[in-house]
C-alpha cells in the first residue's frame, strides 16, 4: 500500500527544488493537524531559510477551550456571589424564625410543658447548696448561683444542641473570696451568688449578706464580660454605703443595657430598689431610688425580686399582704431615659396579683420579663405539694394591663421544693428557666433547675 510521504520529505523536497525554480511554499497536512509553511530564496552563497511559521490548528482549539472554561468559571463565581447573598438571607430568616418560635412558645402558653431537669456538669452535689437561687441567661451563656455554696457556676450552650434541648457544656466556676479583692469585704460571708443578671455587657452579682441584719448589709459585683468566660476584678457596690436603713442589698438584681437594678429588701421600710449607671470613667454611680406605691407599708419585702426589659421594670413584693396575709404582689414601672435622683416613684403603672392566691402564696419570689410577656415565681400555688412553688405567665394586653395565661408546675414536684423562686427566658430557643433551690438532689436543699417550653 503506497504512504503519503510525511513532512519531513516535503521539506526536504522544497529546498532542493528551490534551487532550479527560485521560491517554492509547500503546505502539508498532518495528523495533528500542523499546517507547514515554507519559504525558501536562492542566494550566491547557497540556500537560506527565511523562516518557519508554525500555526497550530490544535492551539487554536486549545485557545478556544481556554476561553470557554474562562466564561464557565466567570459564571460559576456569579452563581457562588449569588449562593453566598442566599445563604445570608436563610442565616437572618433562620434567626428571625427562631425569634418568632421564642415569642409562639409564649404566647401559646397551652403548648408550654415540663421538660425536666437541666443537666449541669461539674456541680458538685452538696447539701444545702440551693442551686438555682438565681440564674441567668444571655446567649449562649447560662449562671447559675449556688449561695449556700458562695458559689455561681458559668456555662456554655453546646455548639450542637438540637433546638428545644438543654445542653450545657461547664465553664470555670467563681467563689466569692476569690472575686472580692478589697480588704474591706474580707467579712462578706453573705450568700454571694443569691442573685444574678446577665447580657452582653455585665454579669451583676448579688450578696445581699445574714438573712437577719442588724445593720446595712450586702454587696453587688460587676463583672464586665468582655473576657468571658475570664471574670476579671468586678466594681462593687456596698450597702453601707447606699441603704438609709437596716436591709439586704443585694437580695436581687437586674440589667438591661448599662442600666442595673439592685433590690434593698426592709431598706425604708417596706423596701428600695436602687438604678445605677455607669459614668464616663465606667464606674457605676446611683441614678434614681425606686421606692413602693405605698411607702406607709412595712415589711412587705419589696424588692426581693428585680427584674429590666425595654423600659420597664418589675418589682416584687412576696410579703404583700390586704386581706390575704403575705398573699404577694409585683409592680411596674416605666422607667424613663432622664433617670432623676432621689425619686422615681411616679413611674409606677400597675400592681399585678395572683387571682388565686391564698395565704403565703408569697407571689413575686422570682421575676423574669419578656417580649409583652411577665413571668412571676410563687412559693406555692393552689394545686401541688405544698410550698413546692410554681410560674405564673401573664401576657401584656394594654400599657398597663397583664392577663394570666398558664401556670406551670414541675411534673415531680415535690413538697417544699420552691420552683420558681429564680425565672430567666431564653430568647435563644424561647425555654423557659426555674430554680427550685430547696429541692432535694438527693441531699436536702441541694437544689434544681427546670426547663419549660
Amino acid at each position: 500500500m503506497a504512504r503519503w510521504p510525511g513532512p519531513r520529505l516535503l521539506l526536504l523536497w522544497a529546498l532542493l527544488s528551490a534551487g532550479a525554480h527560485g521560491q517554492v511554499e509547500v503546505t502539508s497536512d498532518y495528523a495533528s493537524n500542523l499546517h507547514i509553511r515554507s519559504t525558501v530564496s536562492e542566494r550566491s552563497t547557497g540556500l537560506v531559510v527565511q523562516g518557519v511559521d508554525v500555526a497550530g490548528a490544535g492551539l487554536a482549539a486549545a485557545q478556544r477551550r481556554v476561553a470557554a472554561l474562562r466564561s464557565e468559571s466567570e459564571a460559576l463565581m456569579a452563581n457562588l456571589t449569588h449562593l453566598n447573598q442566599q445563604l445570608a438571607a436563610l442565616t437572618g430568616y433562620q434567626a428571625d424564625l427562631h425569634t418568632r418560635l421564642a415569642r409562639m412558645r409564649l404566647c401559646s402558653p397551652n403548648t408550654l410543658r415540663d421538660l425536666g431537669e437541666v443537666e449541669l456538669p461539674s456541680v458538685p452535689q452538696s447539701q444545702q447548696s440551693r442551686l438555682g437561687r438565681s440564674l441567668a441567661i444571655s446567649g449562649d451563656r447560662l449562671v447559675v448561683g449556688a449561695p449556700g455554696q458562695e458559689r455561681i457556676y458559668l456555662f456554655g450552650r453546646l455548639a450542637d444542641s438540637p433546638e428545644g434541648t438543654s445542653n450545657w457544656t461547664a465553664l470555670p466556676r467563681y467563689a466569692a473570696l476569690n472575686a472580692v479583692s478589697d480588704p474591706g469585704t474580707s467579712a462578706l460571708s453573705g450568700r454571694f451568688g443569691q442573685a444574678l443578671a446577665l447580657n452582653d455587657l455585665y454579669l451583676v452579682v448579688g450578696a445581699p449578706g445574714p438573712v437577719e441584719p442588724t445593720a446595712a448589709s450586702g454587696f453587688v459585683f460587676i463583672y464586665i464580660t468582655s473576657s468571658w468566660p475570664t471574670l476579671r476584678a468586678p466594681q462593687f457596690l456596698m450597702g453601707s454605703e447606699i441603704l438609709s436603713t437596716t436591709g439586704n442589698f443585694g437580695t436581687a438584681v437586674a440589667v438591661d443595657g448599662d442600666l442595673v437594678a439592685v433590690g434593698g429588701v426592709l431598706d425604708e421600710g417596706p423596701g428600695c430598689v436602687y438604678l445605677f449607671r455607669p459614668g464616663p470613667n465606667g464606674i457605676f454611680g446611683l441614678q434614681a431610688r425606686v421606692f413602693s406605691p405605698e411607702p406607709g407599708t412595712t415589711a412587705n419585702y419589696f424588692g426581693f425580686s428585680v427584674a429590666l426589659h425595654a423600659g420597664l421594670l418589675a418589682v416584687g413584693a412576696p410579703f404583700y399582704s390586704d386581706s390575704i396575709f403575705r398573699r404577694g404582689a409585683v409592680d411596674v414601672f416605666r422607667i424613663t431615659a432622664n433617670l432623676t435622683h432621689p425619686s422615681a416613684r411616679s413611674v409606677w403603672q400597675h400592681r399585678v396579683l395572683a387571682p388565686d392566691a391564698s395565704t403565703e402564696t408569697q407571689f413575686g419570689l422570682g421575676l423574669a420579663l419578656a417580649d409583652g410577656h411577665l413571668l412571676v415565681g410563687a412559693h406555692k400555688m393552689a394545686t401541688g405539694p405544698s410550698n413546692s412553688g410554681g410560674i405564673y405567665v401573664f401576657a401584656q394586653h394594654a400599657v398597663d394591663t397583664y392577663v394570666l395565661q398558664r401556670r406551670l408546675q414541675a411534673s415531680n414536684a415535690a413538697t417544699s421544693d420552691a420552683l420558681g423562686a429564680a425565672l430567666a427566658h431564653s430568647p435563644l430557643d424561647g425555654l423557659i428557666y426555674a430554680g427550685s433551690p430547696s429541692a432535694d438532689r438527693p441531699t436536702s436543699n441541694e437544689g434544681t433547675i427546670y426547663v419549660f417550653g
